[in-house]
């Protein structure tokens, strides 16, 4: 059990430190942009509208602890007059509308930017057609529970004056934050399996694949964040006694959440900055792996890429030269060599890593040495 003063410094303490290591996460990925000359795309703008939603979090929970009292024990907190407990308990009700609000934003945001990376790492139409549907999943969830809970009463002070949602009209928010919190779990769950299968599928060894879908896995913690937010959310909308201690949770694991995916997202595009001090990464090698081609199958369709042939000169000029996703190189930007293996196949070095391809009909084959 968490002693008296526990939860109102956890609920300061988080508030500050999501804000803080999301606003770094967030600055160092611009960096290794800039680093790279690459530019801005719509996942970088995504995670900046979703760190001003986590940044309105944060500012909620400090107002939360510092101004109503969240954290503290109603039972032996400092006495107040009825008109201040009430002001308190409405300043609650207020914070806890904006809050559930900004972290509907939040991570459908962050899950917004986390798919248009993978659209930009993994080439192949088949997987492209996936993340797509993800990407309007997403949206749809975003936009109708941010709805949802925005018009959840009518007229609109219901949802967070007492008094005014009895006589009004109000949804059922025991049900409506219960299926929210449930089903943002859900989804960030399949969008960190989504890169499974073409990871599994390219030509590396497999032990360079638990690496690298380890990497991809650090999603995990947002994961572990949304069912602590779960139990947490479902205790507040339980029978509570102690309501300013009980609801704590929902606050700062919700912060928590939020901060986490930031972060989590923000660590696979940083590989520019660790470059500096000449370090290898896996996330390297599986887009220099995406560069020796995988068949897609299955579940995303019977499709396959792989690097294509010249048709002229510019052509085989830019994939001498090497593409570069998010300032790791695809493919090396040493020259490359290309000697016909006969009429269906070719024979690449690309600076340093030797890939084989022969293609038939209906399968292909690849090898790969790094």
């Amino acid at each position: 059990m968490l002693g008296e003063g526990d939860r109102y410094a956890i609920t300061i303490a988080m508030g500050i430190l999501m804000a803080v290591l999301a606003t770094t996460a967030v600055l160092a990925r611009f960096e290794a942009r800039r680093t790279t000359h690459l530019g801005y795309r719509t996942d970088d703008y995504t995670i900046v509208a979703a760190l001003v939603c986590l940044i309105g979090m944060s500012i909620c929970n400090l107002i939360g602890a510092f101004a109503g009292r969240m954290g503290t024990h109603e039972s032996i907190r400092p006495t107040a007059s009825p008109e201040t407990e009430a002001e308190w308990a409405l300043l609650r009700s207020k914070l806890i509308w904006a809050l559930q609000i900004l972290n509907i934003l939040g991570p459908g945001l962050t899950r917004t930017s986390i798919l248009f990376f993978y659209r930009r790492i993994f080439v192949g139409r088949p997987f492209k057609t996936v993340t797509c549907f993800f990407i309007v999943l997403n949206m749809m969830w975003t936009i109708a529970f941010f709805f949802g809970n925005l018009l959840g009463c009518y007229p609109t002070i219901g949802n967070w004056q007492p008094g005014v949602s009895s006589k009004g009209i109000c949804i059922n928010f025991d049900a409506f934050y219960k299926s929210m919190v449930v089903t943002d779990v859900v989804l960030d769950g399949l969008v960190l399996l989504l890169p499974w299968y073409p990871i599994w599928h390219l030509n590396m060894p497999t032990r360079q694949k638990i690496t690298v879908s380890a990497i991809f896995l650090l999603g995990t913690f947002v994961c572990i964040s949304g069912i602590f937010r779960i139990i947490a959310m479902f205790d507040a909308l339980g029978d509570v006694k102690d309501r300013t201690y009980q609801r704590a949770p929902a606050f700062y694991w919700a912060t928590i959440e939020t901060g986490t995916g930031i972060v989590s997202a923000c660590l696979p595009t940083l590989k520019p900055l660790f470059g500096k001090l000449g370090s290898a990464t896996i996330v390297q090698r599986i887009l220099r792996g995406c560069s020796s081609g995988f068949k897609l199958s299955g579940g995303y369709g019977d499709s396959e890429t792989r690097l294509p042939t010249s048709e002229s000169e510019a052509e085989a000029e830019r994939w001498e030269k090497g593409r570069v996703y998010d300032g790791l190189k695809l493919i090396s930007t040493h020259r490359t060599k290309v000697e016909a293996l006969g009429s269906q196949g070719i024979r690449n070095d690309v600076g340093g890593i030797r890939v084989e391809s022969r293609v038939s009909q209906g399968s292909s084959n690849h090898s790969s040495m790094v």
